[in-house]
Protein backbone atom coordinates (compact mmCIF):
# COMPACT_ATOMS: atom_id res chain seq x y z
CA UNK A 1 0.00 0.00 0.00
CA UNK A 2 2.71 2.47 1.01
CA UNK A 3 4.82 1.38 -1.96
CA UNK A 4 1.95 2.06 -4.38
CA UNK A 5 1.29 5.44 -2.73
CA UNK A 6 4.98 6.33 -3.02
CA UNK A 7 4.95 5.45 -6.73
CA UNK A 8 1.85 7.59 -7.31
CA UNK A 9 3.26 10.56 -5.39
CA UNK A 10 6.60 10.24 -7.17
CA UNK A 11 4.85 10.27 -10.54
CA UNK A 12 2.72 13.27 -9.51
CA UNK A 13 5.73 15.24 -8.30
CA UNK A 14 7.76 14.44 -11.41
CA UNK A 15 4.98 15.35 -13.86
CA UNK A 16 3.79 18.34 -11.82
CA UNK A 17 7.29 19.78 -11.43
CA UNK A 18 8.19 19.35 -15.10
CA UNK A 19 4.96 20.87 -16.42
CA UNK A 20 4.94 23.60 -13.75
CA UNK A 21 8.50 24.62 -14.60
CA UNK A 22 7.64 24.81 -18.31
CA UNK A 23 4.43 26.80 -17.66
CA UNK A 24 6.17 29.21 -15.26
CA UNK A 25 9.15 29.84 -17.53
CA UNK A 26 6.88 30.34 -20.56
CA UNK A 27 4.43 32.56 -18.70
CA UNK A 28 1.76 33.93 -21.05
CA UNK A 29 2.73 31.51 -23.83
CA UNK A 30 0.09 29.26 -25.42
CA UNK A 31 1.70 26.28 -23.67
CA UNK A 32 1.21 27.98 -20.31
CA UNK A 33 -2.45 28.69 -21.08
CA UNK A 34 -3.00 25.13 -22.34
CA UNK A 35 -1.55 23.54 -19.19
CA UNK A 36 -3.58 25.81 -16.89
CA UNK A 37 -6.81 25.04 -18.74
CA UNK A 38 -6.04 21.31 -18.71
CA UNK A 39 -5.44 21.40 -14.95
CA UNK A 40 -8.69 23.30 -14.33
CA UNK A 41 -10.64 20.93 -16.59
CA UNK A 42 -9.38 17.85 -14.75
CA UNK A 43 -10.07 19.49 -11.38
CA UNK A 44 -13.73 20.00 -12.37
CA UNK A 45 -14.34 16.22 -12.43
CA UNK A 46 -14.97 14.24 -9.21
CA UNK A 47 -11.54 12.82 -8.43
CA UNK A 48 -12.76 9.41 -7.21
CA UNK A 49 -15.05 8.85 -10.18
CA UNK A 50 -12.44 9.92 -12.72
CA UNK A 51 -9.82 7.66 -11.10
CA UNK A 52 -12.23 4.70 -11.25
CA UNK A 53 -12.96 5.25 -14.94
CA UNK A 54 -9.26 5.50 -15.84
CA UNK A 55 -8.29 2.42 -13.82
CA UNK A 56 -10.93 0.29 -15.54
CA UNK A 57 -10.06 1.78 -18.95
CA UNK A 58 -6.36 0.96 -18.52
CA UNK A 59 -7.09 -2.53 -17.15
CA UNK A 60 -7.44 -3.09 -13.43
CA UNK A 61 -5.67 -6.46 -13.69
CA UNK A 62 -2.44 -4.91 -14.98
CA UNK A 63 -0.92 -4.45 -11.51
CA UNK A 64 0.50 -1.11 -10.35
CA UNK A 65 0.56 0.57 -13.77
CA UNK A 66 -3.14 1.59 -14.12
CA UNK A 67 -3.25 2.91 -10.55
CA UNK A 68 -0.07 4.97 -10.95
CA UNK A 69 -1.20 6.45 -14.28
CA UNK A 70 -4.80 7.14 -13.17
CA UNK A 71 -3.95 8.69 -9.79
CA UNK A 72 -1.13 10.72 -11.32
CA UNK A 73 -3.50 12.01 -14.01
CA UNK A 74 -6.07 13.25 -11.47
CA UNK A 75 -3.51 14.86 -9.13
CA UNK A 76 -0.74 16.51 -11.12
CA UNK A 77 -2.60 19.79 -11.64
CA UNK A 78 -2.23 21.22 -8.12
CA UNK A 79 1.49 20.48 -8.01
CA UNK A 80 1.93 22.00 -11.47
CA UNK A 81 0.22 25.23 -10.41
CA UNK A 82 2.31 25.50 -7.24
CA UNK A 83 5.59 24.96 -9.12
CA UNK A 84 4.48 27.47 -11.77
CA UNK A 85 3.96 30.17 -9.13
CA UNK A 86 7.34 29.39 -7.52
CA UNK A 87 9.12 29.58 -10.88
CA UNK A 88 7.44 32.93 -11.64
CA UNK A 89 8.55 34.26 -8.24
CA UNK A 90 12.14 33.04 -8.56
CA UNK A 91 12.52 34.17 -12.15
CA UNK A 92 12.39 37.83 -11.04
CA UNK A 93 15.29 37.30 -8.61
CA UNK A 94 18.63 38.92 -9.52
CA UNK A 95 20.60 35.67 -9.43
CA UNK A 96 18.24 34.14 -12.04
CA UNK A 97 18.48 37.24 -14.24
CA UNK A 98 22.25 37.06 -13.94
CA UNK A 99 22.25 33.41 -15.03
CA UNK A 100 20.11 34.28 -18.03
CA UNK A 101 22.37 37.21 -18.89
CA UNK A 102 25.52 35.08 -19.05
CA UNK A 103 23.78 32.53 -21.31
CA UNK A 104 23.07 29.62 -18.93
CA UNK A 105 20.65 27.17 -20.54
CA UNK A 106 17.09 27.05 -19.22
CA UNK A 107 17.15 23.41 -17.97
CA UNK A 108 20.29 24.15 -15.94
CA UNK A 109 18.77 27.31 -14.48
CA UNK A 110 15.67 25.39 -13.35
CA UNK A 111 17.52 22.37 -11.94
CA UNK A 112 20.62 24.06 -10.50
CA UNK A 113 19.30 27.46 -9.39
CA UNK A 114 15.54 27.16 -8.85
CA UNK A 115 15.06 23.58 -7.64
CA UNK A 116 17.27 23.93 -4.52
CA UNK A 117 15.10 26.82 -3.37
CA UNK A 118 11.92 24.76 -3.86
CA UNK A 119 13.09 21.47 -2.31
CA UNK A 120 12.01 22.22 1.30
CA UNK A 121 8.50 23.17 0.20
CA UNK A 122 8.33 20.22 -2.21
CA UNK A 123 9.21 17.90 0.69
CA UNK A 124 6.26 19.29 2.64
CA UNK A 125 3.95 18.90 -0.37
CA UNK A 126 5.20 15.35 -0.93
CA UNK A 127 4.31 14.36 2.64
CA UNK A 128 0.84 15.89 2.33
CA UNK A 129 0.35 14.21 -1.05
CA UNK A 130 1.18 10.82 0.53
CA UNK A 131 -1.70 11.30 2.96
CA UNK A 132 -4.07 12.37 0.18
CA UNK A 133 -3.12 9.44 -2.07
CA UNK A 134 -3.50 6.94 0.78
CA UNK A 135 -6.98 8.31 1.47
CA UNK A 136 -7.92 8.02 -2.21
CA UNK A 137 -6.57 4.46 -2.39
CA UNK A 138 -8.61 3.62 0.71
CA UNK A 139 -11.77 4.97 -0.91
CA UNK A 140 -11.10 2.99 -4.09
CA UNK A 141 -10.36 -0.17 -2.12
CA UNK A 142 -13.57 0.16 -0.12
CA UNK A 143 -15.45 0.28 -3.44
CA UNK A 144 -13.73 -2.96 -4.52
CA UNK A 145 -11.14 -1.33 -6.78
CA UNK A 146 -7.72 -2.55 -5.75
CA UNK A 147 -4.52 -3.97 -7.21
CA UNK A 148 -5.23 -6.97 -9.44
CA UNK A 149 -8.99 -6.49 -9.43
CA UNK A 150 -9.61 -9.40 -7.06
CA UNK A 151 -11.57 -12.55 -7.83
CA UNK A 152 -15.21 -13.58 -7.99
CA UNK A 153 -16.71 -16.73 -6.50
CA UNK A 154 -20.18 -18.14 -7.07
CA UNK A 155 -21.12 -19.39 -3.61
CA UNK A 156 -24.65 -20.46 -4.55
CA UNK A 157 -26.60 -20.54 -7.76
CA UNK A 158 -29.18 -18.06 -6.47
CA UNK A 159 -26.70 -15.73 -4.73
CA UNK A 160 -24.72 -12.89 -6.35
CA UNK A 161 -21.00 -13.45 -6.93
CA UNK A 162 -18.75 -12.84 -3.94
CA UNK A 163 -15.94 -10.39 -4.75
CA UNK A 164 -12.78 -10.72 -2.68
CA UNK A 165 -9.20 -9.49 -2.94
CA UNK A 166 -6.23 -11.72 -3.61
CA UNK A 167 -3.58 -9.27 -2.38
CA UNK A 168 -2.87 -8.10 1.22
CA UNK A 169 -3.62 -4.43 0.56
CA UNK A 170 -5.33 -2.19 3.15
CA UNK A 171 -8.12 -1.00 0.90
CA UNK A 172 -8.67 -4.54 -0.33
CA UNK A 173 -8.95 -5.79 3.26
CA UNK A 174 -11.60 -3.19 4.00
CA UNK A 175 -13.46 -4.16 0.83
CA UNK A 176 -13.40 -7.89 1.63
CA UNK A 177 -14.82 -7.50 5.15
CA UNK A 178 -17.77 -5.31 4.19
CA UNK A 179 -20.10 -8.33 4.21
CA UNK A 180 -18.97 -9.20 7.75
CA UNK A 181 -19.03 -5.67 9.16
CA UNK A 182 -22.17 -6.12 11.26
CA UNK A 183 -21.25 -9.51 12.69
CA UNK A 184 -17.50 -8.98 13.09
CA UNK A 185 -16.89 -5.21 13.20
CA UNK A 186 -13.45 -5.62 14.76
CA UNK A 187 -12.13 -7.11 11.50
CA UNK A 188 -11.95 -3.57 10.09
CA UNK A 189 -9.89 -2.31 13.02
CA UNK A 190 -6.40 -3.17 11.78
CA UNK A 191 -6.62 -1.88 8.18
CA UNK A 192 -8.42 1.23 9.46
CA UNK A 193 -5.70 1.85 12.05
CA UNK A 194 -3.07 1.38 9.35
CA UNK A 195 -4.72 4.09 7.25
CA UNK A 196 -5.15 6.37 10.26
CA UNK A 197 -1.57 6.09 11.52
CA UNK A 198 -0.01 6.40 8.03
CA UNK A 199 -2.09 9.40 6.92
CA UNK A 200 -1.73 11.15 10.28
CA UNK A 201 2.04 10.57 10.26
CA UNK A 202 2.53 12.01 6.79
CA UNK A 203 0.26 14.98 7.49
CA UNK A 204 2.10 15.80 10.73
CA UNK A 205 5.44 15.49 8.96
CA UNK A 206 4.28 17.84 6.20
CA UNK A 207 2.90 20.31 8.74
CA UNK A 208 6.17 20.22 10.67
CA UNK A 209 8.19 20.99 7.55
CA UNK A 210 5.82 23.88 6.74
CA UNK A 211 6.24 25.41 10.20
CA UNK A 212 10.02 25.11 10.01
CA UNK A 213 9.87 26.95 6.71
CA UNK A 214 7.82 29.75 8.27
CA UNK A 215 10.31 30.13 11.12
CA UNK A 216 13.23 30.00 8.73
CA UNK A 217 14.88 27.17 10.69
CA UNK A 218 14.76 24.59 7.88
CA UNK A 219 17.86 24.06 5.83
CA UNK A 220 18.13 21.77 2.86
CA UNK A 221 21.32 20.33 4.29
CA UNK A 222 19.36 19.03 7.28
CA UNK A 223 16.98 17.12 5.05
CA UNK A 224 19.18 15.95 2.20
CA UNK A 225 22.81 15.20 2.95
CA UNK A 226 25.14 12.27 2.65
CA UNK A 227 24.04 10.87 5.99
CA UNK A 228 20.28 10.95 5.30
CA UNK A 229 20.81 9.57 1.81
CA UNK A 230 22.98 6.76 3.19
CA UNK A 231 20.42 5.94 5.88
CA UNK A 232 17.62 5.89 3.30
CA UNK A 233 19.55 3.56 0.98
CA UNK A 234 20.52 1.24 3.82
CA UNK A 235 16.90 1.14 4.99
CA UNK A 236 15.56 0.34 1.53
CA UNK A 237 18.12 -2.39 0.84
CA UNK A 238 17.73 -3.77 4.36
CA UNK A 239 13.95 -4.06 4.08
CA UNK A 240 14.24 -5.60 0.63
CA UNK A 241 16.77 -8.16 1.86
CA UNK A 242 14.66 -9.01 4.90
CA UNK A 243 11.56 -9.47 2.77
CA UNK A 244 13.20 -12.00 0.46
CA UNK A 245 15.38 -13.84 2.97
CA UNK A 246 13.19 -14.22 6.04
CA UNK A 247 9.72 -15.51 6.83
CA UNK A 248 7.44 -17.57 4.65
CA UNK A 249 8.54 -15.92 1.38
CA UNK A 250 12.07 -17.30 1.76
CA UNK A 251 10.64 -20.78 2.37
CA UNK A 252 8.36 -20.64 -0.65
CA UNK A 253 11.12 -19.20 -2.83
CA UNK A 254 13.48 -22.06 -1.91
CA UNK A 255 10.84 -24.66 -2.66
CA UNK A 256 9.89 -22.99 -5.94
CA UNK A 257 13.55 -22.89 -6.99
CA UNK A 258 13.72 -26.64 -6.48
CA UNK A 259 10.83 -27.28 -8.88
CA UNK A 260 11.77 -29.80 -11.54
CA UNK A 261 9.79 -29.24 -14.74
CA UNK A 262 10.90 -32.50 -16.36
CA UNK A 263 9.84 -34.50 -13.31
CA UNK A 264 6.46 -32.73 -13.28
CA UNK A 265 6.01 -33.59 -16.97
CA UNK A 266 6.77 -37.23 -16.16
CA UNK A 267 4.04 -37.24 -13.52
CA UNK A 268 1.59 -35.66 -15.97
CA UNK A 269 2.34 -38.34 -18.52
CA UNK A 270 1.86 -41.08 -15.93
CA UNK A 271 -1.49 -39.71 -14.73
CA UNK A 272 -2.80 -39.17 -18.28
CA UNK A 273 -1.78 -42.62 -19.52
CA UNK A 274 -4.67 -44.11 -21.58
CA UNK A 275 -4.79 -47.22 -19.37
CA UNK A 276 -6.00 -45.06 -16.47
CA UNK A 277 -9.23 -44.37 -18.41
CA UNK A 278 -9.09 -40.68 -17.59
CA UNK A 279 -9.21 -41.41 -13.83
CA UNK A 280 -13.00 -41.36 -14.11
CA UNK A 281 -15.19 -41.98 -11.09
CA UNK A 282 -15.90 -45.66 -10.60
CA UNK A 283 -13.14 -46.78 -12.97
CA UNK A 284 -10.11 -48.96 -12.09
CA UNK A 285 -7.96 -46.13 -13.45
CA UNK A 286 -9.00 -43.88 -10.58
CA UNK A 287 -7.67 -46.37 -8.02
CA UNK A 288 -4.49 -46.88 -10.06
CA UNK A 289 -3.92 -43.11 -10.07
CA UNK A 290 -4.34 -43.03 -6.29
CA UNK A 291 -1.75 -45.80 -5.92
CA UNK A 292 0.70 -43.89 -8.12
CA UNK A 293 0.28 -40.69 -6.09
CA UNK A 294 0.80 -42.61 -2.84
CA UNK A 295 4.02 -44.09 -4.21
CA UNK A 296 5.31 -40.62 -5.06
CA UNK A 297 4.40 -39.37 -1.58
CA UNK A 298 6.37 -42.21 -0.05
CA UNK A 299 9.37 -41.55 -2.32
CA UNK A 300 9.38 -37.88 -1.24
CA UNK A 301 9.40 -38.81 2.43
CA UNK A 302 5.89 -37.65 3.27
CA UNK A 303 4.31 -39.34 6.25
CA UNK A 304 1.12 -41.33 5.71
CA UNK A 305 -1.94 -39.40 6.84
CA UNK A 306 -4.70 -41.84 5.97
CA UNK A 307 -6.42 -44.71 7.70
CA UNK A 308 -4.56 -47.62 9.30
CA UNK A 309 -1.13 -46.01 8.78
CA UNK A 310 -1.68 -45.80 5.02
CA UNK A 311 -1.90 -42.91 2.59
CA UNK A 312 -5.56 -43.63 1.83
CA UNK A 313 -8.77 -42.39 3.39
CA UNK A 314 -11.82 -43.99 1.78
CA UNK A 315 -15.05 -42.03 1.45
CA UNK A 316 -18.34 -42.95 -0.20
CA UNK A 317 -19.45 -40.78 -3.06
CA UNK A 318 -22.61 -40.67 -5.13
CA UNK A 319 -22.98 -39.54 -8.73
CA UNK A 320 -24.93 -40.14 -11.90
CA UNK A 321 -23.53 -41.59 -15.10
CA UNK A 322 -25.13 -41.51 -18.55
CA UNK A 323 -26.15 -44.75 -20.22
CA UNK A 324 -26.42 -43.21 -23.67
CA UNK A 325 -25.95 -39.96 -25.50
CA UNK A 326 -28.75 -37.52 -24.53
CA UNK A 327 -31.24 -36.94 -27.33
CA UNK A 328 -32.58 -33.63 -28.61
CA UNK A 329 -34.85 -33.52 -31.65
CA UNK A 330 -36.19 -30.25 -33.05
CA UNK A 331 -39.04 -30.84 -35.49
CA UNK A 332 -38.39 -27.98 -37.89
CA UNK A 333 -36.93 -29.87 -40.85
CA UNK A 334 -33.36 -28.69 -40.23
CA UNK A 335 -30.33 -30.93 -39.44
CA UNK A 336 -30.35 -32.57 -36.03
CA UNK A 337 -28.45 -30.78 -33.23
CA UNK A 338 -24.95 -32.10 -32.57
CA UNK A 339 -24.12 -33.42 -29.11
CA UNK A 340 -21.31 -31.55 -27.31
CA UNK A 341 -21.61 -28.64 -29.74
CA UNK A 342 -25.26 -27.63 -29.79
CA UNK A 343 -26.39 -29.26 -26.56
CA UNK A 344 -25.17 -31.36 -23.64
CA UNK A 345 -26.38 -32.83 -20.36
CA UNK A 346 -27.15 -30.27 -17.66
CA UNK A 347 -25.39 -30.46 -14.30
CA UNK A 348 -27.59 -28.65 -11.83
CA UNK A 349 -28.55 -29.19 -8.21
CA UNK A 350 -30.85 -32.17 -8.90
CA UNK A 351 -30.32 -35.11 -11.20
CA UNK A 352 -31.60 -34.95 -14.75
CA UNK A 353 -33.35 -38.06 -16.04
CA UNK A 354 -36.34 -38.94 -18.18
CA UNK A 355 -37.99 -38.23 -21.50
CA UNK A 356 -40.16 -35.38 -22.67
CA UNK A 357 -41.91 -34.13 -25.76
CA UNK A 358 -43.98 -31.01 -26.25
CA UNK A 359 -44.12 -27.40 -27.33
CA UNK A 360 -41.41 -24.99 -26.21
CA UNK A 361 -42.15 -22.06 -23.88
CA UNK A 362 -39.63 -19.43 -22.84
CA UNK A 363 -39.80 -18.68 -19.13
CA UNK A 364 -37.73 -16.12 -17.22
CA UNK A 365 -38.05 -14.81 -13.69
CA UNK A 366 -36.58 -12.16 -11.44
CA UNK A 367 -35.43 -13.19 -7.99
CA UNK A 368 -38.36 -15.03 -6.43
CA UNK A 369 -39.47 -14.81 -2.84
CA UNK A 370 -40.04 -18.29 -1.49
CA UNK A 371 -41.07 -19.81 1.78
CA UNK A 372 -39.77 -23.04 3.22
CA UNK A 373 -42.39 -25.67 3.98
CA UNK A 374 -41.08 -28.61 5.94
CA UNK A 375 -43.89 -30.91 4.90
CA UNK A 376 -43.06 -30.22 1.26
CA UNK A 377 -39.35 -30.66 1.76
CA UNK A 378 -38.24 -27.39 0.19
CA UNK A 379 -39.04 -23.87 -0.93
CA UNK A 380 -42.33 -22.88 -2.51
CA UNK A 381 -42.47 -19.91 -4.90
CA UNK A 382 -45.96 -18.36 -5.12
CA UNK A 383 -45.05 -16.51 -8.34
CA UNK A 384 -44.74 -19.85 -10.17
CA UNK A 385 -47.85 -21.51 -8.78
CA UNK A 386 -50.21 -19.47 -10.95
CA UNK A 387 -48.51 -20.34 -14.25
CA UNK A 388 -50.56 -22.39 -16.72
CA UNK A 389 -47.76 -24.82 -17.58
CA UNK A 390 -48.70 -28.12 -19.13
CA UNK A 391 -46.99 -31.31 -18.04
CA UNK A 392 -45.78 -31.72 -21.63
CA UNK A 393 -44.30 -28.24 -22.10
CA UNK A 394 -40.57 -27.97 -22.73
CA UNK A 395 -39.35 -24.86 -20.88
CA UNK A 396 -36.55 -22.75 -22.36
CA UNK A 397 -34.91 -20.72 -19.56
CA UNK A 398 -32.13 -18.10 -19.67
CA UNK A 399 -30.04 -19.26 -16.69
CA UNK A 400 -29.42 -21.86 -14.01
CA UNK A 401 -31.45 -19.77 -11.56
CA UNK A 402 -34.72 -20.52 -13.36
CA UNK A 403 -33.72 -24.17 -13.75
CA UNK A 404 -33.46 -24.43 -9.96
CA UNK A 405 -36.75 -22.62 -9.40
CA UNK A 406 -38.49 -25.03 -11.79
CA UNK A 407 -37.21 -28.18 -10.09
CA UNK A 408 -40.68 -28.97 -8.69
CA UNK A 409 -42.84 -27.46 -11.45
CA UNK A 410 -44.49 -30.20 -13.57
CA UNK A 411 -43.28 -29.94 -17.17
CA UNK A 412 -41.84 -32.09 -19.91
CA UNK A 413 -38.23 -30.89 -19.69
CA UNK A 414 -35.96 -27.90 -19.32
CA UNK A 415 -33.51 -26.36 -21.82
CA UNK A 416 -31.00 -23.96 -20.24
CA UNK A 417 -29.42 -21.40 -22.58
CA UNK A 418 -25.61 -21.60 -22.30
CA UNK A 419 -24.28 -18.03 -22.34
CA UNK A 420 -20.75 -19.44 -22.33
CA UNK A 421 -20.14 -20.99 -25.75
CA UNK A 422 -17.83 -23.62 -24.23
CA UNK A 423 -20.42 -24.92 -21.73
CA UNK A 424 -21.88 -27.66 -24.00
CA UNK A 425 -18.38 -29.06 -24.57
CA UNK A 426 -17.50 -29.42 -20.90
CA UNK A 427 -17.70 -32.62 -18.89
CA UNK A 428 -19.20 -32.51 -15.40
CA UNK A 429 -19.78 -34.95 -12.58
CA UNK A 430 -23.56 -35.16 -12.63
CA UNK A 431 -25.46 -34.89 -9.31
CA UNK A 432 -27.48 -37.84 -7.98
CA UNK A 433 -29.92 -35.80 -5.84
CA UNK A 434 -33.51 -37.00 -6.09
CA UNK A 435 -35.94 -34.14 -6.86
CA UNK A 436 -38.94 -36.23 -5.75
CA UNK A 437 -40.26 -36.73 -2.25
CA UNK A 438 -43.49 -37.87 -0.63
CA UNK A 439 -45.73 -35.21 0.88
CA UNK A 440 -45.95 -35.57 4.64
CA UNK A 441 -49.05 -37.52 5.73
CA UNK A 442 -50.09 -38.23 2.15
CA UNK A 443 -49.45 -40.55 -0.75
CA UNK A 444 -48.86 -37.58 -3.06
CA UNK A 445 -45.42 -37.37 -4.62
CA UNK A 446 -43.97 -33.85 -5.02
CA UNK A 447 -41.51 -33.21 -7.83
CA UNK A 448 -40.44 -35.37 -10.72
CA UNK A 449 -37.42 -36.51 -12.69
CA UNK A 450 -36.95 -34.05 -15.51
CA UNK A 451 -34.66 -34.21 -18.55
CA UNK A 452 -32.52 -31.06 -18.57
CA UNK A 453 -30.02 -30.00 -21.23
CA UNK A 454 -27.63 -27.15 -21.91
CA UNK A 455 -28.56 -25.49 -25.18
CA UNK A 456 -26.31 -23.26 -27.27
CA UNK A 457 -27.47 -19.77 -28.26
CA UNK A 458 -27.48 -20.89 -31.90
CA UNK A 459 -29.99 -23.64 -31.16
CA UNK A 460 -32.01 -21.32 -28.94
CA UNK A 461 -32.30 -18.80 -31.80
CA UNK A 462 -33.38 -21.68 -34.01
CA UNK A 463 -36.24 -22.43 -31.61
CA UNK A 464 -37.18 -18.74 -31.49
CA UNK A 465 -37.17 -18.08 -35.24
CA UNK A 466 -40.99 -17.78 -35.49
CA UNK A 467 -41.50 -16.03 -32.12
CA UNK A 468 -40.38 -12.56 -33.17
CA UNK A 469 -37.61 -12.55 -30.56
CA UNK A 470 -33.92 -13.38 -30.50
CA UNK A 471 -31.91 -14.74 -27.59
CA UNK A 472 -30.19 -11.38 -27.01
CA UNK A 473 -33.56 -9.61 -26.66
CA UNK A 474 -34.96 -12.21 -24.26
CA UNK A 475 -31.81 -12.13 -22.13
CA UNK A 476 -32.13 -8.35 -21.88
CA UNK A 477 -35.77 -8.71 -20.82
CA UNK A 478 -34.77 -11.34 -18.25
CA UNK A 479 -32.12 -9.12 -16.70
CA UNK A 480 -34.66 -6.32 -16.31
CA UNK A 481 -37.22 -8.39 -14.38
CA UNK A 482 -37.89 -7.29 -10.82
CA UNK A 483 -38.51 -9.39 -7.75
CA UNK A 484 -41.28 -12.01 -8.24
CA UNK A 485 -41.78 -10.92 -11.88
CA UNK A 486 -42.25 -13.66 -14.48
CA UNK A 487 -41.96 -13.42 -18.27
CA UNK A 488 -43.76 -16.23 -20.12
CA UNK A 489 -43.59 -16.58 -23.91
CA UNK A 490 -45.18 -19.56 -25.76
CA UNK A 491 -43.05 -20.43 -28.77
CA UNK A 492 -44.89 -23.38 -30.30
CA UNK A 493 -41.86 -25.26 -31.66
CA UNK A 494 -42.16 -29.00 -30.96
CA UNK A 495 -39.16 -30.61 -29.29
CA UNK A 496 -38.45 -34.07 -27.89
CA UNK A 497 -35.60 -34.83 -25.50
CA UNK A 498 -34.31 -37.73 -23.43
CA UNK A 499 -31.63 -38.25 -20.80
CA UNK A 500 -30.88 -41.81 -19.68
CA UNK A 501 -28.57 -42.56 -16.80
CA UNK A 502 -27.83 -44.55 -13.68
CA UNK A 503 -27.41 -43.24 -10.16
CA UNK A 504 -24.45 -44.73 -8.31
CA UNK A 505 -24.45 -44.55 -4.53
CA UNK A 506 -21.78 -45.25 -1.93
CA UNK A 507 -19.00 -45.58 -4.48
CA UNK A 508 -15.67 -45.77 -2.59
CA UNK A 509 -13.25 -42.99 -3.48
CA UNK A 510 -9.69 -42.92 -2.14
CA UNK A 511 -8.34 -39.67 -0.74
CA UNK A 512 -4.53 -39.71 -0.83
CA UNK A 513 -3.16 -37.88 2.22
CA UNK A 514 0.49 -37.15 2.97
CA UNK A 515 1.96 -35.13 5.84
CA UNK A 516 5.13 -33.05 5.69
CA UNK A 517 6.64 -32.62 9.18
CA UNK A 518 7.18 -29.05 10.31
CA UNK A 519 10.95 -29.13 10.74
CA UNK A 520 14.13 -28.79 8.70
CA UNK A 521 14.82 -31.74 6.48
CA UNK A 522 15.81 -32.97 3.05
CA UNK A 523 13.62 -34.10 0.19
CA UNK A 524 15.50 -36.41 -2.23
CA UNK A 525 16.00 -34.59 -5.49
CA UNK A 526 14.38 -31.39 -4.24
CA UNK A 527 17.07 -29.88 -2.00
CA UNK A 528 16.79 -28.44 1.47
CA UNK A 529 13.50 -27.12 2.75
CA UNK A 530 12.45 -25.32 5.88
CA UNK A 531 8.88 -25.37 7.20
CA UNK A 532 7.72 -23.50 10.28
CA UNK A 533 6.33 -25.83 12.95
CA UNK A 534 3.73 -23.30 14.17
CA UNK A 535 1.88 -23.05 10.85
CA UNK A 536 -0.35 -25.38 8.86
CA UNK A 537 -0.21 -25.25 5.06
CA UNK A 538 -2.84 -27.37 3.30
CA UNK A 539 -2.36 -28.21 -0.38
CA UNK A 540 -5.32 -29.78 -2.17
CA UNK A 541 -5.43 -31.22 -5.67
CA UNK A 542 -8.16 -33.21 -7.39
CA UNK A 543 -6.95 -36.24 -9.31
CA UNK A 544 -10.25 -37.93 -10.24
CA UNK A 545 -12.40 -36.93 -13.22
CA UNK A 546 -16.08 -37.16 -14.21
CA UNK A 547 -17.29 -40.59 -15.37
CA UNK A 548 -16.82 -41.64 -18.97
CA UNK A 549 -18.39 -39.28 -21.49
CA UNK A 550 -21.75 -40.35 -22.87
CA UNK A 551 -20.31 -40.47 -26.38
CA UNK A 552 -17.90 -43.16 -25.19
CA UNK A 553 -20.60 -45.40 -23.65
Amino acid sequence: MLFLAALVVGARMLVGFALGAVAGWLNGNWIDRLLLRAAKTIASFPMLLLAMILIFALGIRQGFRPFVIALCFVGWGEIMQFVRVEVLTLRAKPFIEGAVAIGVRTPRIILSHMLPHMVPVLVSITALEMGAVLMLLGELGFLGIFIGGGAFAELQIWAPPFHYSDVPEWGALLSSIRVYARSYPWMALYPSLAFFVAILGFNLFGEGVRRMLERGTLRISKLVNRYTVAIALITVFGLSWAQWNTGAIATYYGQASAFDGELAFTHVQALTYPALEGRGLGSPGMEAAAEYIAQQFEALGLQAGGEKHSYFYARARAYKSLNAVPKLIIEDGNPAPIYRRDYAEYSGYYRSLGEGEGNVRFLATGRLTGRYLAFRGGDVYPALEGLNISGDDILLVPSAREALYLSHVPCGGVLVIAKDTTEPSRCHTLPPRDPTYVMFGSDRVIGQDLPKLWLSETMANRLLKDSGYAVAELLQISEGLGQNEVFDLPIGMNVSMAVQGTVHKKVPVLHVIGHLPGKAGHVPGAGEYQVKDDQVIIVLAQYDSPPADASEV
